[in-house]
C-alpha cells in the first residue's frame, strides 16, 4: 500500500478508510521514530494516535461547522506553505488527511480546485509521503471536473486503495455499516472496482481485539496501538485558562489593518469588543458638533479634553463611532474625519 508517495484511500461510507489511514500512519512512525507526521482530520472522533493533529478540537469554543472550516482553512495554509519551499526539502514528511472530502467542500472552489490538483499532481516534489482519505466513487465526483483534463500518468502516479463496508445488525431490524477489513488496489476511474490482480488482502482476526469507544465495534487501529504503547497519545480539547477566549479567526487581519495606519499610536489592543456606555456615545457627538472646522479627526476625538484624565483606547472609539455611524448620529471615517448628521 505504501508503495507511492501519495496514497488515495477511497470508497464508500464506513468503509474503513480513516481506520487504514492510522494503521499506515501508526506503522510508519513506528519505524522511524523522527518521521513529522502531520494529521489534518474533521470533526473531534481522532485516534489516540501521536502526531502533530489539527482537528476540530483545536477550536472547543467554536460550532462544529465552524470549527471544521478553520481546520480546512489551516489545511489550505499548510499546503500553501509546501507549496513555496524548494523540492523535495521535506523527505521526512508524512501527512495525513482524513475526512478530505468534508475539509475540501468547505474551502472556496478556487481554493477547493487547487488543493485537490496540488496533493494529488505536485505534492510529491516536497520529497514527503501523503495519506489522504476520499470519499467518492472516483475523481470528478471528488472534486467535479477540475481533473477532467489530467492525462492518464496522472493517475498512475498516485496509489488508489479501495475497501468495502459491511452491514451488522443493530439490535432489531436495524442495521449499521462497519469496515469489512478487507483492500484492494482500486481502479483509478472507479474506487469501488479493483485493478486486476488488485486484492490487498484483509485485516487479521487478532488485530481486532480492542473495540471502538463508540460504536463499540472491532477497532484495528487502537488494537494496534498496544503494541506500540510509546505512540499512545489522547487528544483532548483545548483547555483555554479561565478568563481567557480563542481570537476571532480574522483577529490577525485585523491588528494588521489598525498597526498599517500611519497615525495609528503603538498600545497593546484588545481583540474583544468592550461594552460602549450611552454616556460615552453622547460625549463623542458632542465631540463632533462642537468642532470649529468639521469633519473631526478620530485624533481629536480621542484626545480630546472632554475625556478628562480617562484616555478612551484606540479600539474602545472605533466600536463607539462604528455604533454611532450604524445608528445615524455619525457620518465619516477615520481617514477624512467624522461629522454629526443633522435630523431636520
Amino acid at each position: 500500500m505504501m508503495s507511492s508517495q501519495v496514497i488515495a484511500i477511497a470508497g464508500t461510507q464506513r468503509g474503513g478508510k480513516g481506520t487504514l489511514a492510522a494503521i499506515l500512519a501508526t506503522l510508519s512512525t513506528a519505524l522511524d521514530p523522527g518521521l513529522n507526521t502531520q494529521y489534518f482530520t474533521a470533526g473531534v472522533d481522532v485516534y489516540p494516535f501521536a502526531c502533530n493533529l489539527t482537528s476540530a478540537l483545536k477550536y472547543p469554543d467554536i460550532d462544529a461547522d465552524g470549527a471544521d472550516q478553520l481546520v480546512a482553512r489551516d489545511l489550505l495554509k499548510f499546503l500553501k506553505g509546501l507549496d513555496g519551499n524548494e523540492p523535495y526539502s521535506h523527505k521526512n514528511l508524512l501527512l495525513v488527511i482524513d475526512e478530505a472530502m468534508r475539509l475540501l467542500s468547505l474551502l472556496e472552489e478556487s481554493d477547493r480546485t487547487w488543493a485537490i490538483q496540488y496533493l494529488l499532481s505536485r505534492f510529491a516534489k516536497c520529497g514527503g509521503t501523503l495519506i489522504i482519505v476520499l470519499h467518492g466513487s472516483n475523481l470528478t465526483s471528488v472534486v467535479g471536473k477540475a481533473t477532467a483534463g489530467l492525462a492518464d500518468t496522472f493517475k498512475l502516479s498516485v496509489n488508489f486503495i479501495g475497501c468495502v463496508a459491511q452491514s451488522v445488525s443493530a439490535g432489531g431490524l436495524r442495521k449499521m455499516n462497519v469496515a469489512s477489513g478487507e483492500y484492494f488496489k482500486a481502479n483509478p476511474n472507479n474506487f469501488g472496482e479493483p485493478v486486476s490482480g488488485g486484492n490487498l488482502g484483509m485485516i487479521p482476526e487478532w488485530l481486532k481485539t480492542h473495540l471502538h469507544p463508540g460504536n463499540g465495534q472491532p477497532d484495528p487501529a487502537r488494537t494496534l496501538l498496544q503494541f506500540f504503547p510509546e505512540l499512545i497519545q489522547q487528544h483532548e480539547r483545548a483547555v483555554i485558562p479561565r478568563g481567557e477566549k480563542i481570537a476571532p479567526s480574522d483577529a490577525v487581519n485585523h491588528l494588521e489593518s489598525i498597526f498599517s495606519k500611519p497615525y495609528q499610536e503603538v498600545e497593546f489592543l484588545e481583540v474583544e469588543e468592550s461594552s460602549i456606555s450611552e454616556a460615552d456615545l453622547e460625549q463623542i457627538v458632542a465631540i463632533v458638533a462642537a468642532t470649529t472646522s468639521p469633519p473631526t479627526s478620530f485624533a481629536a476625538i480621542r484626545n480630546s479634553r472632554k475625556w478628562g484624565e480617562e484616555k478612551k483606547s484606540v479600539l474602545y472609539l472605533r466600536n463607539a463611532l462604528s455604533q454611532l455611524i450604524d445608528t445615524n448620529q455619525l457620518c465619516g471615517n477615520e481617514k477624512d474625519g467624522f461629522s454629526v448628521i443633522n435630523v431636520n
